[in-house]
């Protein structure tokens, strides 16, 4: 099973908390994805795994990005299926 330290943070880094998207107190959509408590609160409402796997009435993401790898999308819905363990 994949904790937010080992694997979840690692693709939100990369994927989502950058600067002038999902981090910090100016996130868009007030969505920061930056810290294991942020993230668990907004991946648990289920909006976050719609946008990365491009679902409809979700704004696909990342913005004007490649969407992530199945592989990579597995473990964060894995992650949230789990409960978003630390």
């Amino acid at each position: 099973t994949p904790t937010y330290t080992n694997g979840v943070k690692a693709i939100l880094d990369a994927s989502c908390a950058t600067v002038g998207c999902h981090v910090g107190q100016f996130a868009a959509n007030n969505m920061d994805l930056s810290t294991y408590a942020t993230a668990k609160s907004a991946s648990l409402n289920g909006k976050v795994l719609q946008s990365i796997k491009h679902e409809s009435g979700a704004k696909a993401m990342p913005q004007d990005g490649t969407k992530l790898s199945a592989e990579l999308i597995k473990i964060v819905e894995c992650w949230i299926q789990n409960g978003a363990p630390e």
